[in-house]
């Protein structure tokens, strides 16, 4: 986490215009495409059918977010 942590706040640092937040929705993205290409790339995977539009990726990483700030106040 502080590795993370620092590469975040390095990267918005050092580029101008952006925010942890912005770095953090980047990762977001990121890793919901590296899931999308393991689950296409598996023979035995189902199909999933998830809206595939930049909005729809935008209301993911917002989904994903939500439910981890939840998680917390368990």
């Amino acid at each position: 986490v502080d590795g993370l942590r620092d590469s975040v706040l390095a990267f918005s640092e050092n580029v101008p215009g952006t925010s942890a937040k912005d770095v953090m929705d980047m990762v977001l993205v990121t890793q919901y495409f590296d899931t999308m290409k393991e689950i296409g790339a598996s023979s035995k995977s189902s199909s999933v059918f998830i809206p595939h539009g930049p909005g729809a990726v935008k209301d993911i990483a917002a989904q994903i977010r939500d439910g981890q700030l939840q998680a917390k106040l368990i």
